[in-house]
């Protein structure tokens, strides 16, 4: 189901009675809160940040299309989601996360409890074709790595990679975020096993340049828009938008 421009609520990830009932009073509510503090720092907010984007991501795009390597077409996205993700307040740092294996995963961003267990992990993926490719459908690369790695590692997609490894964990993030230059994709533990997930076109996006999906794409990803729910009072969870959008409040823990 399309939501806005370039984005789509697979199997539900969050409920029609959301999306009728709820979601333009939450959008409005970030929104005026984001354009008061514009009004008043001159900080533009999250959703001004990404359009801004605009030329340099068809500028990747173009470079992409002719570039051959793969090292140099990572550089190359990775600079251009940089910008994306800092412009959604999570700070682009690529580490590794250990699994319950002993298997190393490659992140870029994350948001973790105050005790240091995993909320959202950021996971990005680099297709080898101009076309465009669902990013589920990508796999981790060798040169994601500083070190060797298993080679099973690197022979799935990341759609196994995320049910048979990262949710597979004693302590799993609750959230996961894949991003690839096609696409970026939402995903939450509690509704993965019914393939629910939200998915934007990030070239749809950014070439329609549509305030509203803007705002509401900045606001589904904005870290500043979920930390304070995720860790913060329960009761006081319904007043942010971003994982409120995803009716999360009656399932955390």
């Amino acid at each position: 189901m399309t939501i806005l421009t370039g984005t789509t609520n697979e199997n539900e990830f969050y409920s029609h009675h959301y999306l009728d009932a709820v979601l333009q009073n939450d959008l409005k509510e970030v929104v005026e809160r984001w354009k008061l503090r514009e009004d008043e720092t001159g900080v533009k907010p999250p959703s001004k940040e990404i359009a801004s984007l605009k030329a340099d991501y068809f500028k990747l795009r173009n470079q992409l299309g002719k570039e051959k390597d793969p090292q140099e077409r990572l550089s190359l996205q990775r600079h251009w989601f940089s910008s994306f993700f800092q412009a959604l307040s999570y700070e682009f740092k690529r580490t590794y996360k250990v699994l319950d294996d002993e298997q190393l995963i490659p992140i870029v961003a994350e948001v973790s409890k105050s005790n240091g267990q995993p909320l959202l992990w950021v996971i990005e993926a680099l297709a080898d074709t101009e076309e465009a490719v669902d990013v589920l459908s990508l796999g981790l690369n060798q040169i994601q790595f500083d070190r060797e790695v298993d080679e099973g590692l690197l022979e799935i997609d990341l759609e196994d990679l995320v049910s048979d490894y990262i949710f597979a964990q004693e302590e799993p993030p609750r959230w996961v975020i894949l991003a690839s230059i096609d696409q970026i994709v939402l995903l939450d533990r509690f509704k993965w096993n019914a393939s629910r997930l939200l998915r934007f076109d990030l070239g749809e996006i950014l070439s329609r340049q549509d305030t509203n999906t803007l705002q509401a794409t900045a606001i589904l990803l904005d870290r500043e828009q979920n930390a304070a729910k995720l860790i913060g009072d329960r009761h006081e969870l319904k007043t942010l938008a971003l994982f409120a959008m995803t009716g999360f409040e009656s399932n955390l823990h």
